[in-house]
């Protein structure tokens, strides 16, 4: 399988690669994954977004989780960056109406925005 994700929790972080964590994907539904350090370069951090894949298996005690054979790191779009405004500690007081709106508002433009500090051209539309 392959698949991109918002990472919405780290439930384990081995520090300098690997890790077992939860993420989003675009289409809403949720994932575990297990990632060794020869996978993943660095452990996730929670709101990132990447590029996953991997083979979906059944744990006995933990249920359906992908084991991560690649990953790459991306920059987040479309309703990813909404999730990403709306449920980050970097954008307080935006939820997902606020957030969708920005996205609509100024599509892949939004990126420069943010990039330059323009808080007040953000907000303001």
């Amino acid at each position: 399988m392959s698949q991109t994700v918002l990472v919405d929790r780290v439930l384990w972080s081995g520090g300098h690669g690997g890790a077992i964590f939860r993420g989003v994907a675009e289409d809403g539904a949720s994932y575990r994954f297990i990632a060794r350090a020869a996978a993943m370069p660095r452990s996730p951090l929670q709101g990132e977004v990447w590029s996953i894949s991997g083979t979906r298996r059944k744990h006995v005690e933990y249920g359906y989780q992908v084991e991560v054979s690649g990953c790459l790191l991306l920059r987040p779009s479309g309703r990813l960056i909404i999730n990403v405004l709306a449920g980050s500690r970097t954008f307080p007081g935006i939820g997902p109406v606020t957030a969708r709106k920005l996205w609509m508002a100024y599509g892949e433009n939004i990126y420069d925005l943010l990039d330059q500090g323009c808080w007040s051209a953000t907000f303001s539309g």
